[in-house]
């Protein structure tokens, strides 16, 4: 309740975590091709379908959309962490490089 007076809005439904990663996946998009700094919530909200200022019902700011992004990375990459913990140096370094290659091939942006 508190966030949606801060001009958040709790992403709690379906369609707000929808529109969250539909804004997450345009801003890596937009990161990637432009620059973090060259990209502004405008721009991000017209590749979104939605108005900048409606960005903020999701996030308080551009920083927050770059956490989000660098959420997804770690998600991608913290299974193989975990993984190649309890595996001898060899091993663990077969596990961490085929789960950085996967990233970088199967999620370029």
């Amino acid at each position: 309740m508190l966030e949606s007076a801060l001009g958040t809005t709790d992403v709690a439904t379906e369609r707000g975590r929808r529109r969250r990663e539909q804004i997450v996946d345009e801003a890596t998009l937009l990161f990637q091709r432009q620059g973090f700094a060259a990209t502004s919530i405008d721009q991000i909200g017209e590749a979104s379908g939605v108005t900048g200022p409606a960005i903020y019902r999701h996030f308080e700011s551009k920083d927050e959309i770059l956490l989000a992004v660098l959420d997804r990375i770690w998600d991608l990459l913290r299974d193989a962490l975990e993984r190649a913990e309890p595996l001898d140096a060899a091993s663990a370094l077969d596990v961490l490089m085929e789960a950085h290659l996967t990233l970088v091939l199967d999620h370029r942006p």
